[in-house]
């Protein structure tokens, strides 16, 4: 709750740093709770409570809890009893019109003895919905609806020092919590707020069944009747200026009015806002409108595809960059791998990515290879036809931070296409690899061909089959996991499970490991440079 005050108190010119501030404390939540964060935020604050001596000991008990926090917090308090039964009947008023009166007229005095630059009262946004709504039972006009501002003069003394009201930004509710389960504080409850006789407590008793969304709909309400206000008065506000601004977007759908009127005032010429059909582009102190693109689509081929991660990786990236985009699965059994399947995803969508076991078998479909993955012989990137490996970056950028000096060799599990772009990779990171295959070619060793001596030869050992891969979890490479050693990294192009049967074997033995998910992380990550630059 701190940081929300402290943003509201900045962005409404409540107060300024080292501004000493009376604050109004009776000991109910709000009052506790506004004490307690004007000091933590830094602010010179003095304490003022008012005994109206209207509920018999209640009020008694009030001082007394209120005096005791103040010890406790460390801050000046001053109190002032009042004959408020007495006032009301001299001045011919109601008491609460009295009570009013007589604390308004003494913070003022009070305040300005003080040399407070302010007098904060603990108004929340629950506060303010009662306010909108009794007003609206009254019958009201735009002022009406306008509410409690954050800011305002004393009702008594309107050339005297400012009233603020710091918590308009939250609920009563998280009030609550905010001294139940963050500063362990208490507070005193006013018995005669369950009356219901009274008007506001009626008002208080209906909003109760309301939701915290819906409370701050109805505060946010009188927040933007007080910018239309100031709009029609010709003040020159920040919320005139973005009840303005949001009669020019609403037509486009805008969501993030405030955040694009701040960033407009700060002149921060090329910050963009997104919409769902239209993007705002700050250029020359206004906002340029265009209409969005069509949603981007992409997609991973694949068999099987439950493992994979990729779709959730990029749903975020379009999530965080307010992107229209989606990115599919598509699962095609090897049997079905066919011309009539794999061509109209080439055509229509705008990247592919591609994993186990089509990373060589997608090369006849595509109009020609880069470099690299002619260089590897597979592909796990397509762009306009074109392929691409980027699994070879992935697996360096994981691989790079965990290396020892003494990692000059490695036995690299399996003969596929992520195998071809470990080799490219090893290569690079002057790494000798020994292929390692069930059914081996020329200078590639078998399984049981794995004796002490190559394993301790061989301080990396890399899977790059599908074995442990989920669903399949509890298989995993042939290879003897009792000479492995503490000087073995063991590395899993595989990262789901996190944990694979051949990681958590070669843990046991005392090795290093890690999964392929920072590989991962790296291959999505080029895959997007690619798809966003060509």
């Amino acid at each position: 709750m701190l940081r929300r005050v402290r943003k509201y108190i900045e962005a409404e010119g409540l107060l300024r740093k080292g501004d000493r501030v009376l604050v109004c404390i009776s000991g109910g939540a709000d009052s506790v709770a506004l004490l307690d964060v004007l000091l933590r935020a830094g602010y010179d604050c003095i304490a003022a409570h008012c005994n109206f001596h209207l509920r018999g000991g209640e009020s008694m008990r009030d001082e007394q809890f209120v005096r005791n926090l103040c010890e406790q917090l460390h801050v000046r308090l001053l109190v002032r009893d009042f004959d408020t039964l007495a006032y009301a009947k001299e001045n011919k008023v109601g008491i609460e019109v009295a009570a009013r009166n007589l604390r308004y007229e003494w913070f003022d005095r009070v305040a300005q003895a003080e040399h407070c630059q302010a007098v904060a009262v603990a108004h929340h946004q629950n506060d303010q919905a009662e306010t909108l709504l009794l007003n609206l039972l009254r019958g009201t006009g735009i002022r009406g609806l306008c509410g409690m501002r954050p800011i305002a003069a004393n009702p008594l003394h309107p050339e005297g020092v400012k009233i603020i009201r710091p918590l308009l930004c939250t609920t009563r509710d998280y009030i609550e919590y905010y001294l139940r389960s963050k500063r362990h504080l208490a507070w005193v409850v006013d018995s005669t707020n369950a009356d219901t006789a009274i008007a506001r407590n009626a008002i208080r008793a209906q909003l109760a069944q309301c939701s915290k969304a819906e409370i701050e709909n109805i505060a946010q309400t009188a927040e933007r009747m007080q910018g239309y206000t100031d709009w029609l008065e010709r003040n020159d506000t920040r919320k005139a200026g973005i009840a303005k601004l949001y009669e020019q977007m609403r037509q486009y759908g805008f969501p993030e009015i405030e955040k694009m009127y701040d960033a407009l005032q700060r002149g921060e010429g090329g910050k963009i806002f997104y919409a769902p059909e239209y993007v705002a582009t700050i250029k020359h102190r206004q906002f340029v409108i265009t209409k969005r693109p069509e949603p981007l689509r992409f997609g991973i081929v694949g068999y099987p595809l439950e493992h994979s991660f990729s779709a959730r990786y990029f749903a975020d990236k379009f999530r965080r960059g307010h992107i229209r985009g989606e990115y599919r699965l598509y699962p095609i059994e090897p049997n079905s791998f066919t011309e009539e399947t794999i061509c109209p995803l080439l055509d229509t969508l705008d990247g592919m990515n591609v994993t186990f076991p089509y990373k060589e078998e997608i090369i006849p479909y595509l109009d020609r290879l880069d470099d690299t993955a002619q260089s590897i012989g597979a592909v796990n990137v397509i762009c306009k036809r074109v392929g691409y490996n980027t699994d070879c970056i992935g697996f360096v950028e994981a691989l790079r931070p965990l290396l020892l000096p003494a990692d000059r060799q490695a036995l690299v599990l399996g003969t596929g296409g992520a195998a071809k772009a470990v080799l490219y990779g090893l290569k690079q990171l002057g790494i000798t690899p020994t292929l390692v295959s069930r059914t081996p070619k020329a200078g590639q060793l078998t399984y049981t061909q794995l004796d002490k001596e190559t394993m301790l030869q061989h301080t990396l050992v890399i899977n790059c089959t599908p074995l442990g891969m989920l669903p399949d979890v509890n298989t995993c490479p042939a290879i003897p996991y009792d000479l492995l050693t503490s000087a073995h990294l063991l590395f899993d192009c595989v990262y789901n499970p996190a944990e694979t049967l051949f990681l958590r074997k070669g843990r046991e033995h005392g090795t290093r490991t890690s999964n392929g998910l920072q590989m991962l992380y790296g291959q999505a990550e080029a895959a997007w440079h690619i798809w966003n630059n060509l």
